[in-house]
């Protein structure tokens, strides 16, 4: 794999988030959050936003070590507090119809492990975390995310920090290799939309996979719909949230997963930056009642009693066929390991899916069985030896995914 300019790979990563994620208008405020390594990414957003026709582009920084800072030295009631800068922008662009690119890198610094993980986990920004789903959930903000290749991320993924190996990687899963990335981008976004409208003709019911360590069902709301790569803001902007993106997802009914599973990846939590690996959970009445992992088990087990909520399916995703699957590599990053294959995420579910969910208030979603938490972790189910399959409402089975292969409509 030919590694890119750098200055070439941020030109057009910028290009792609901007055009694409956000899809930004003329005369729309613009923020771009990130961290203080983040810089010439940075810079390329603001200037793709400028030259879309943005009414202000503001950039906002902040600093993981910041959080480092806090856990060891922070009083017990500080932990929680929101930074300033990334919280103050959340709130602008929910008054303003704004659009948002946040950029991600290094979601488990190793500085972290010499904090407690239970006080890292707190560090979590509770008021910023409910601000974010409220943001998502009432399409408030015409947001995405994207990465940033820094050394300490390619030295987990490659046991070196080759950056300019990782952002090889990052090109060929973002399709930034394409002539034109951005058409690329649009008819892969098409793609995908085809998907999720031929598994809404259907009208699944539940949906069970199987696997090595996997047996679980997971039942659907009856206004459930799939939702693929492109979301639509209240005001009728569409922007692309991930990128990469691979999925089509829904909201599941929280009261209704059963089983066992077994996640198929590593996953490091975004927001917490902590790495946990090997996770096994069973399931009944909907809520995860064991948890275990090969490492960060106190961790897993402290996040998943955060809420009420957070114990409880929040999505359901289908990946078959994807990019960044292909490559055969565990990124130790969110973003791209959830689109690597089939997942599941606890906690906070996505309202977008279900029909009329918007109109409701947070009491009558969790009554309809609308997951409500502040937190939401994504972990992958898929694999070569998993196989999924669904049941209509009027009782057709569908086999949807077996291994990597797409077996139903697009």
């Amino acid at each position: 794999m030919s590694v890119p300019d750098r200055a070439e790979f941020f030109r057009r990563y910028a290009d792609v988030a901007v055009r694409v994620g956000a899809n930004v208008q003329p005369g729309q405020p613009v923020f771009m959050l990130g961290t203080v390594e983040h810089v010439p990414l940075m810079r390329e957003l603001g200037r793709a936003a400028w030259e879309a026709g943005a009414g202000d582009v503001q950039l906002v920084y902040s600093d993981q070590y910041d959080r480092y800072l806090l856990a060891r030295y922070g009083a017990e009631k500080n932990l929680e507090r929101a930074p300033i800068g990334p919280y103050s922008a959340a709130n602008a662009a929910l008054e303003q119809q704004g659009a948002s690119v946040s950029v991600f890198g290094d979601e488990a610094p190793a500085y972290f492990g010499g904090v407690d993980p239970s006080r890292i986990a707190r560090t979590r920004a509770k008021a910023l975390m409910e601000l974010a789903a409220r943001l998502m959930n009432e399409n408030l903000d015409a947001w995405t995310v994207i990465a940033y290749p820094e050394a300490s991320w390619a030295e987990r993924v490659f046991g070196t920090p080759d950056v300019d190996r990782l952002i090889a990687e990052i090109s060929f899963a973002c399709r930034l290799d394409e002539p034109d990335p951005v058409a690329s981008w649009n008819e892969h976004l098409d793609r995908l939309a085809a998907r999720a409208a031929a598994l809404d003709e259907r009208e699944i019911d539940h949906i069970h996979v199987r696997g090595p360590g996997t047996d679980l069902t997971v039942g659907l709301l009856p206004g459930s719909r799939w939702v693929a790569g492109r979301s639509t803001t209240h005001w009728g902007q569409s922007h692309c949230v991930n990128l990469p993106t691979e999925e089509v997802f829904t909201t599941p009914d929280c009261r209704r997963t059963e089983g066992t599973l077994r996640a198929t990846r590593a996953v490091a939590v975004a927001v917490e930056g902590v790495l946990v690996e090997g996770i096994e959970l069973r399931f009944s009445g909907g809520r995860i009642v064991e948890a275990t992992a090969g490492s960060g088990e106190g961790f897993l087990r402290q996040h998943i009693e955060t809420d009420e909520g957070a114990a409880r399916l929040g999505e359901f995703a289908l990946v078959a066929g994807s990019r960044v699957g292909s490559r055969e590599l565990l990124f130790y990053n969110t973003l791209f390991d959830e689109n690597a294959t089939s997942h599941v995420a606890y906690g906070m579910a996505y309202t977008a899916p279900v029909e009329g969910a918007d109109a409701l208030d947070a009491e009558a979603q969790l009554e309809a069985g609308i997951n409500r938490s502040t937190v939401h972790v994504d972990f992958p189910i898929g694999g070569a030896d998993v196989e999924i399959t669904a049941t209509s409402r009027s009782g057709e089975t569908i086999r949807i995914i077996d291994g990597d292969d797409w077996l139903f409509g697009a």
